[in-house]
């Protein structure tokens, strides 16, 4: 298996965040513009030089960068239409305070089934971290007893959501995902 799967439980984290969106449908080519840009490097090229994820360490004292995915589920009246957080992440080790363009998340303690990928040189990090997802969601999930913690009736809640490791340099060829799951009720 070319994966590495594991369950863990996480206690309840406090991080630091820049907001960013994803829309459901069709975002403002402006806004998609801008965030699909920035993931994109980020997740491909690491994060190496930018500016805002340096704030971000220095500001939080984290050593790591996650994507938090799908932690605020809602109708964004100023795009007029359902959009899911896709926020740049560091744990919150410095107890800082929101502003300057940050903001503070709580995720509430759960189970994450933890997936880990190396891949080739064949694959982008953008599609071994999408080929990740797609097990999840449509073999792993499928196969276990288990249900997402961002999907169906848990989908607004603002205290979970997954997790992905951005890495730091593009050479580095791995995908670590965490996703919030509960064993479904029988």
């Amino acid at each position: 298996m070319k994966y590495t799967i594991t369950h863990v439980n996480l206690p309840e984290k406090e991080y630091l965040v820049v907001r960013g969106y994803y829309a459901f449908s069709d975002s403002p080519p402006e806004e998609y513009a801008k965030w699909h840009r920035l993931f994109s490097d980020l997740i491909n090229n690491g994060y190496g030089d930018n500016d805002l994820v340096r704030q971000l360490l220095e500001k939080s004292g984290a050593d790591e960068v996650f994507e938090l995915f799908c932690n605020n589920c809602r109708n964004d009246e100023r795009l007029g239409m359902w959009v899911v957080g896709r926020d740049i992440a560091c744990e919150n080790r410095n107890n800082a305070q929101a502003g300057d363009g940050f903001e503070i998340v709580r995720l509430n303690p759960s189970e994450y089934l933890r997936i880990e990928y190396y891949y080739g040189d064949g694959l982008t990090r953008e599609q071994a971290f999408n080929e990740v997802i797609d097990y999840f969601n449509d073999e792993w999930i499928r196969d276990n007893p288990y249900e997402s913690l961002i999907e169906g009736e848990y989908h607004y809640d603002p205290g979970t959501a997954n997790l992905c490791l951005l890495e730091p340099d593009e050479d580095i060829k791995r995908v670590i995902f965490w996703n919030p799951i509960k064993q479904r009720a029988i």
